[in-house]
């Protein structure tokens, strides 16, 4: 009889539950959700096993050929929080920091939600006057929010003011990528 090491058991008992839980949501016994969150928590604490002896534990080709590399730091707090959602500590909004800091304030979610589009807006304007340079033909700051507004749904004032809260903090990262690809996103003049 040959002794299985904690690796291979710990990956045996990890197929086990995903296995179980795939079934259980097919049969319509258990929300995706729940499911996700529980897989999710059972993925991060298999710190140190290789990410191929990972995937062999899914239960089906499907799983194992539909993947996307996420570090470990960002499933951190999702399974902390669905660990003490289900411990009763706190409700799933509260335990994943997602809800309000106080009464009658605005959801955190809310507030985050607006904040991104703004960022993903800003980066936009960005990237426009970055093509339109490295094209050779620069156009003006006015020019790249109403090319942006013609391809979003959002209001020119929309976009010249998330360009203008968030139009730096853009230009510094699409600059540092650039610097990592050796290409030039300079913010223009």
């Amino acid at each position: 009889m040959q002794l299985i090491d904690d690796e291979e058991r710990f990956l045996t008992q990890l197929e086990a539950r995903l296995r179980q839980l795939a079934e259980r949501v097919r049969k319509g016994e258990l929300a995706e959700a729940y499911a996700s969150f529980e897989i999710l928590c059972s993925l991060y604490s298999a710190k140190g096993i290789e990410d191929d002896k990972l995937t062999r534990a899914f239960p089906s080709e499907a799983w194992r050929n539909d993947c996307v590399p996420v570090p470990r730091l960002f499933l951190a707090s999702l399974a902390r929080g669905w660990v003490s959602h289900k411990e009763g500590e706190a409700d799933l909004a509260k335990a994943l920091g997602l809800a309000a800091p106080s009464k009658g304030a605005r959801p955190t979610v809310s507030e985050e939600v607006k904040r991104e589009r703004d960022i993903r807006l800003a980066n936009k304007v960005v990237l426009e006057l970055a093509a339109a340079r490295m094209e050779g033909k620069p156009i003006s700051i006015d020019a790249a929010c109403e090319t942006v507004r013609e391809s979003t749904l959002e209001s020119r004032r929309v976009i010249e003011r998330a360009y203008k809260a968030h139009g730096a903090k853009s230009q510094k990262a699409l600059a540092e990528i650039a610097a990592e690809r050796e290409e030039s996103f300079e913010r223009p003049s």
